[in-house]
């Protein structure tokens, strides 16, 4: 009799551990769900839990490896966005970065939701410094890392947790009915000439990439153009003061604006002599490269400005960062004898690049 009353003792306290995990106390901001029925965790956390914060989903979490006396950190500043840019060479639409600061283990996965619809949509490792992000596909074709539309957003399903963002799109309806119509309409992504007109255009919203565009690649698709039909597509990159029309799928790096404005905009011209006819515009989508400035400044050890050094020698160091590999040196009152990169031609010979 004893020997049955040890082992059911044992059996309520395995029994306690398994299922009446104390609970942690929640921080304001994070919401909890039990990973198995979705429904919110009140009083006791069940083995797994899903916790929620913001736009980030760390999902099928061990409850007693969460951690809520540390907080993730939802990051969206513009000098992210920046390096975001620089490291891809694309104009950001939407972003999202979180810095998992110990809530759950690094390895845990789950889920980034972007408010909107992109272009292309990519998954970002390394730091909030250096970003190091790459495209995902749809998950219909793809493993994890992946995306999926949802009611107008971008669902990023993830492996382990850092950031995620999109490009800019013209093909979604909000985009079409954000601009000025000339009997023209938007339809399920469409540009479309109305009725029996027989000319129209489309002038879309200005969107400011912040820094210069240096090349515009737009593609497209359209009702099988005929003699009775005709499509033309013109882009400005200095807000409608000089306009490109481009050519569907080419890349160009001049004209309109192009590698001196960073202000873009593009217009839709219709034409047909059959009002019987209605051209439609399909998908028009656009690629970017951004010419950002180089990034100079002088570090340690070279002196604070305006301080007086009392020798006949100082250590002046310089760091230039640019997208485009630039590099940088000091030249004093031209007295610099030589600067040589030694990574010229086949290897067997060195130039001297000061110019002096």
């Amino acid at each position: 009799m004893k020997k049955s009353i040890c082992i059911l003792a044992v059996l309520v306290v395995l029994a306690f551990l398994v299922f009446n995990i104390p609970q942690n106390t929640i921080p304001e901001g994070i919401d909890v769900f039990n990973s198995d029925t979705g429904a919110p965790v009140d009083n006791k956390f069940p083995l797994k839990i899903d916790i929620k914060v913001g736009g980030i989903s760390f999902d099928s979490v061990k409850s007693s490896s969460a951690d809520f006396s540390e907080k993730a950190i939802i990051i969206k500043t513009q000098e992210l966005k920046t390096n975001i840019e620089k490291n891809t060479r694309h104009v950001v639409k939407d972003f999202l970065w979180v810095e998992n600061k110990g809530l759950v283990p690094k390895d845990t996965g789950g889920t980034i939701t972007l408010s909107s619809i992109g272009r292309k949509t990519f998954k970002c490792d390394g730091t909030v410094d250096n970003p190091e992000c790459f495209e995902i596909q749809s998950c219909s074709v793809s493993i994890k890392p992946c995306y999926v539309f949802d009611s107008g957003k971008t669902i990023v399903f993830v492996n382990h947790f850092s950031g995620a963002f999109n490009t800019m799109t013209w093909t979604t309806d909000d985009d079409w009915n954000g601009g000025t119509h000339d009997n023209t309409t938007a339809s399920s992504g469409n540009l479309v000439l109305l009725g029996t007109n027989t000319t129209g255009s489309y002038l879309s919203n200005t969107t400011d990439t912040q820094y210069t565009i240096a090349r515009i690649l737009a593609m497209w698709s359209s009702t099988e153009q005929d003699e009775n039909k005709n499509i033309t597509v013109e882009i400005s990159a200095d807000n409608g003061i000089t306009w490109l029309s481009v050519s569907n799928n080419t890349n160009y790096t001049s004209g309109g604006g192009i590698s001196s404005g960073n202000n873009l905009l593009f217009i839709v011209n219709f034409s047909t002599n059959d009002s019987a006819i209605s051209p439609q515009l399909h998908d028009l989508t656009s690629d970017y490269d951004i010419d950002y400035a180089p990034e100079i400044e002088f570090v340690d050890p070279t002196p604070d400005d305006n301080k007086y050094v009392s020798a006949n020698y100082t250590y002046i160091n310089v760091t230039v960062s640019d997208y485009s590999n630039t590099t940088a040196f000091i030249d004093w009152n031209n007295s610099l004898v030589g600067w040589w990169r030694f990574n010229e031609g086949t290897g067997t010979t060195a130039y001297d690049s000061t110019g002096n």
